[in-house]
């Protein structure tokens, strides 16, 4: 039996004791050290109720001015409460891939503006030349264009010969309830 309570008694099945007594020190110090080595190494931030955990070092930290570095700097490393930031949630994870690979890349659906937008307001140095959108392949583009194209016109042909049906059979009940309805035998 371990005589040193640690809450958690084995990793890769050692306890602590093991690896303590390797390392002459007490389990009780390797407890301690792994405790804070997991509150320090990330921090959670709460951006509109969703959660989003990332590492101090090195994502936050290759921009020291920013304000999630900030924040993460001014907040107890024993806290546990997620540190809440006021941000769009769908944009923030791309303000951490900025943090982390110093480009930010986009599909058409984003808008360029509103991502550099989202930037400034967190003080991350994002330029337009930062930020790379998805462009739309005009090969691809053509040949939608044209099956929609297709389409359409099939619709329409396909519209045109019910609304001639239907026009003609309102002609035909007007024409009956009218009395002028007159049937020609061949």
């Amino acid at each position: 039996l371990d005589p040193y309570p640690q809450p958690f008694p084995h990793i890769h099945g050692c306890s602590f004791a093991r690896v303590a007594s390797a390392l002459r020190v007490s389990s009780s110090e390797v407890s301690d050290h792994i405790a804070w080595m997991s509150k320090a190494d990330t921090v959670k931030f709460n951006v509109s109720g969703r959660i989003f955990e990332v590492l101090r070092e090195p994502t936050l930290s290759l921009h020291p001015d920013s304000l999630l570095n900030q924040l993460a700097q001014e907040a107890d490393a024993d806290a546990t409460d997620p540190i809440f930031v006021e941000a769009n949630p769908d944009l923030f994870p791309l303000m951490l891939d900025f943090h982390r690979h110093r480009k930010i890349h986009i599909s058409l659906a984003v808008s360029k503006d509103a991502v550099l937008r989202e930037a400034a307001v967190l003080n991350l140095p994002v330029g337009a030349d930062d930020v790379v959108q998805d462009e739309c392949p005009v090969s691809l583009l053509g040949s939608c264009l044209g099956k929609v194209a297709d389409e359409i016109d099939k619709s329409m042909r396909s519209n045109r010969i019910a609304l001639v049906a239907d026009m003609y059979k309102a002609c035909v009940v007007r024409k009956a309830a009218s009395g002028n309805l007159q049937v020609v035998h061949s």
